[in-house]
């Protein structure tokens, strides 16, 4: 059975910013401007995966991207965004929904900047093209499995023989202050 637990304010924003960080990377989702594949059909989301360089204390999420990239444009167009973690490894997911911009804050950047994104942005952290993508969260969905894989299988063998289910899988919604 799997359980609820909501977080709320501060308590939230620490969960979110472990759950986040753990996973590091996301698939982001923005507004696709292409035409539907199918008349009549609204266009897709257009996805691409992103690395997360921060989640401050008001749980905003921050990413490096490049100005001349189709996600910074799709941004200017349309700031809902969604965002989806994985981290199968833990057993933990997110579903983040909220609004994104695009900022130039040199201090910032340099603040934010990781070595391991010249990999993605190779003119480093002096690049004129770089920026960053703030998000400020609208909705926050969480499911986290709360012991390891050794623990989940002597669950699953324990529950062939008993016939109970069990999950030590927990969900709910993480609300964090506006």
């Amino acid at each position: 059975m799997n359980k609820k637990k909501n977080f709320y304010n501060q308590e939230g924003v620490r969960k979110l910013q472990k759950l986040a960080m753990d996973a590091a990377v996301c698939m982001f989702l923005t507004k696709n401007e292409e035409p539907a594949p199918i008349e009549g059909q609204t266009a897709p989301e257009e996805a691409r995966p992103m690395a997360v360089v921060g989640v401050d204390d008001r749980g905003h999420l921050w990413f490096l991207a490049n100005k001349k990239s189709r996600k910074v444009d799709a941004i200017e167009s349309e700031q809902t965004v969604r965002l989806l973690f994985a981290n199968p490894g833990k057993e933990v997911y997110l579903d983040l929904q909220g609004e994104a911009q695009v900022l130039t804050d040199r201090n910032k950047i340099r603040e934010l900047w990781n070595p391991a994104a010249s990999s993605w942005l190779p003119g480093g952290d002096q690049d004129p093209n770089l920026c960053l993508i703030e998000v400020r969260l609208a909705r926050a969905l969480y499911w986290d499995q709360q012991h390891g894989k050794m623990v989940e299988f002597l669950q699953v063998v324990r529950s062939a023989f008993t016939g109970q289910s069990v999950s030590d899988t927990v969900s709910g919604e993480i609300q964090i202050p506006g």
